[in-house]
């Protein structure tokens, strides 16, 4: 029996922007406002100012203040919280906090866009409040964030998690929290939070992540990695490509992809969540832990669905994989 493998494209309206449609497929564009032209940015690693972020996080003095060299890292520590800055990012966390951050799932999401609320706001506060106060730290770190994710936990949740926590859990020490995830924005474009591989420059570049979490008392973990200082702004006069332009790209690039593998497993693929962002691209002669450039690149998620074996011998739908999709907004290469 022959299988037919279709290239779809989820609608998805998440905020107003401007659709398109082509054949029975269609999509909305994410990117509320589409500049003619986007400057390339020269960025390198960001380290957030130590005494500032003492400042803002540490609710009480520290009594201890640690170089470990061999991270290139500094610890600031008291009684209840643990700071360090080194060059990959900053952490902080209360002792509530480290036991927490093992119960909650601390990965980002692929591609989200906040709607503005969770499923049930807990006893101590609405996710909105702890989301103002939770950019009103991050701006004081000199952190220009967008909120892209939020989750709630109950004590019940929490509980649960404890038989699969990676490290030792304290039974004890567990409190309803919500779990905030941000990425950057700079010329109002993000900056993934995930990373990806460069097939085109064989490296990773790191996304630049930001994770909190909050109880009734506050702050209680904070984690950041993957940031940038701003160098040299590049103008680049080229035309970028089109939402409908990016999309045939990708729409061509799958559809070839499905053809070439043929499995009678797959079922399809999804391409999904158009957005322009900043893509982390390297620069030649430059570790991509210490610097990159930042490029105009349209953003997509593609989700391949498969049939997965049943130990009958059948097979029952069930399993997805999902990735980034990133296309040069200049030359429609895919990065």
């Amino acid at each position: 029996m022959k299988r037919i493998v279709c290239l779809g494209l989820a609608l998805c309206v998440m905020l107003l922007g401007f659709a398109y449609a082509e054949g029975n497929s269609a999509c909305v564009c994410m990117t509320e406002f589409l500049p003619e032209t986007v400057p390339d940015l020269i960025c390198s690693t960001y380290k957030i100012d130590e005494s500032t972020a003492v400042d803002v996080l540490m609710k009480a003095p520290y009594l201890t203040k640690d170089t470990k060299r061999q991270y290139m890292a500094t610890e600031w520590s008291n009684d209840d919280e643990t700071m360090t800055i080194g060059f990959d990012g900053l952490s902080y966390e209360t002792r509530l906090g480290k036991n927490l951050s093992e119960l909650v799932d601390g990965s980002t999401p692929l591609f989200t866009e906040w709607n503005g609320g969770v499923t049930n706001d807990l006893s101590f506060s609405s996710v909105n409040e702890i989301a103002a106060l939770a950019k009103d730290v991050l701006n004081r770190l000199n952190l220009h964030v967008e909120l892209i994710h939020a989750q709630a936990y109950d004590e019940a949740a929490l509980r649960a998690a404890i038989p699969s926590a990676f490290r030792p859990v304290d039974a004890r020490k567990i409190e309803e929290c919500y779990a905030l995830f941000f990425c950057c924005v700079e010329n109002g474009l993000r900056i993934p939070a995930n990373g990806y591989h460069s097939d085109m420059h064989g490296t990773y570049m790191q996304g630049s992540e930001i994770m909190t979490l909050w109880t009734k008392d506050g702050l209680q973990f904070l984690s950041t990695s993957g940031l940038y200082h701003i160098d040299e702004r590049v103008e680049n006069g080229e035309r970028l490509l089109s939402p409908e332009e990016a999309l045939s790209i990708v729409q061509e690039d799958y559809a070839m992809y499905v053809a070439s593998i043929a499995h009678p497993r797959l079922i399809g693929v999804n391409i999904s969540h158009q957005r322009l962002v900043y893509a982390k691209v390297p620069i030649s002669g430059v570790d991509p832990e210490s610097g990159c450039r930042l490029t105009p690149a349209w953003l997509f998620t593609q989700d391949q669905q498969w049939n997965v074996s049943m130990e009958a011998g059948g097979y029952e739908v069930g399993h997805f994989y999902s990735d980034l999709v990133l296309i040069d907004a200049r030359t429609g290469e895919e990065l």
